[in-house]
């Protein structure tokens, strides 16, 4: 909290995709934010949906992120999947 000593907590979540760990991973984030020892925000490392050039893949990562991502503040890092395959930061930039 502002003018407070507490620590910022930030949570860390890097090349998630979108399989059941990726749903387990968001999910155990969520709890842990709900949690006493919440946190303040979540950074996201890169490699997101793996949509690879596919634009409905990045509304599905949309979807499977939503529980955890509607609760805290999220920055985002994109990683190479966000730039290859014809991506070129463009649904990353349309959705960030």
């Amino acid at each position: 909290a502002a003018g407070s000593d507490a620590a910022t907590r930030i949570g860390v979540i890097g090349d998630v995709g979108q399989t059941n760990v990726s749903l387990q991973t968001l999910d155990r984030v969520r709890d842990h934010l709900l949690s006493p020892a919440s946190l303040d925000q979540v950074l996201l490392l890169g490699d997101l949906s793996y949509a690879d050039g596919f634009g409905p893949r990045w509304d599905s990562f949309g979807r499977l992120s939503e529980a955890l991502l509607s609760h805290v503040p999220a920055a985002v890092v994109g990683g190479n999947h966000e730039f290859a395959q014809g991506e070129a930061w463009v649904p990353l930039r349309a959705r960030w």
